[in-house]
């Protein structure tokens, strides 16, 4: 059975859109007294997306930016709710997703490893065992007793991934989140992750434009393209994938950016410049 499953999910928000005064008036009006309010477009960051991951895959989610790649995690970590579908997930789940996610600002580091313990279930006593270990990983000694809110990004960064690695969770979740720290502690965060993968067995799901990680450490990737699966298969074959789609999209772009330059003259075989800047020579 699946320890993860993934059915017809689809996932739609409200776009924003500029109103003068007197049109967000009116729809204050309408809904004060429960009349329709002018509607608004709806995009979907995901739209019926089906998968199942068994226990002990290790699967890469990669894609552009905004393709839905975080909205999908953050369904998997039961963080965000489906518009469609359904997603069911067997076990326990240490999400990193985002940073200060899964902290408590006003609490110090250490009281978060306790109350992060107590979320997923696991006794006082264990977590005792494993609190050096911990606040060794996130190299914090210093900062261990200090509130949250007063860490940099980096730091909440190296407490949550301390955290979520150690907890004996079934499933962990990584995000891009790990861009943040420094360059030693990815290079240290990436180690503990195969040493997970390796002697551990767990499932993990990892986000990252790095690519080069993604092969490494995964034996699946799903490709992910305005909300919906491209391409479910083998690492090497889907980087490849999204290779070819990165490079289209950088053809397109260096073509928009050439036409906006120049303008052809439809009645003759001259071009037209449309746009001049002059540079003081200092």
């Amino acid at each position: 059975m699946p320890i993860i499953e993934v059915n017809h999910l689809t996932k739609e928000y409200q776009l924003g859109h500029l109103t003068n005064l007197k049109e967000t008036t009116l729809n204050a009006l309408k809904r004060m007294t429960f009349q329709a309010a002018q509607e608004r477009k709806r995009f979907k960051a995901l739209d019926d997306v089906n998968f199942h991951i068994e226990e002990g895959e290790v699967v890469g989610i990669i894609g552009h930016n905004g393709a839905g790649k975080s909205t999908l995690l953050k369904h998997l970590a039961n963080i965000s709710k489906p518009t469609k579908g359904e997603v069911i997930v067997r076990g326990s789940v240490a999400p990193l997703i985002e940073v200060g996610a899964g902290v408590n600002p006003e609490l110090t580091g250490r009281e978060n490893i306790f109350l992060n313990a107590a979320i997923l279930g696991i006794p006082k006593k264990i977590i005792r065992q494993k609190l050096d270990e911990i606040i060794d990983f996130s190299e914090l000694e210093q900062f261990i007793d200090t509130p949250v809110k007063r860490y940099s990004s980096g730091m909440q960064v190296k407490l949550g991934f301390s955290i979520a690695t150690t907890m004996d969770a079934d499933i962990l979740i990584v995000d891009e989140v790990l861009a943040v720290g420094d360059l030693a502690f990815q290079r240290k965060c990436f180690d503990r992750m195969e040493h997970s993968i390796k002697q551990q067995g767990k499932t993990v799901l990892i986000v990252s434009h790095n690519i080069r990680q993604i092969e490494r450490l995964c034996n699946r990737v799903i490709l992910l393209n305005q909300g919906r699966i491209l391409e479910d298969d083998k690492p090497n074959q889907v980087c490849n994938t999204f290779y070819h789609l990165m490079d289209n999209q950088i053809i397109k772009q260096n073509s928009k950016s050439n036409t906006s330059q120049f303008k052809r003259v439809e009645s003759s075989n001259e071009v037209e410049l449309i746009g001049v800047t002059i540079l003081d020579k200092k």
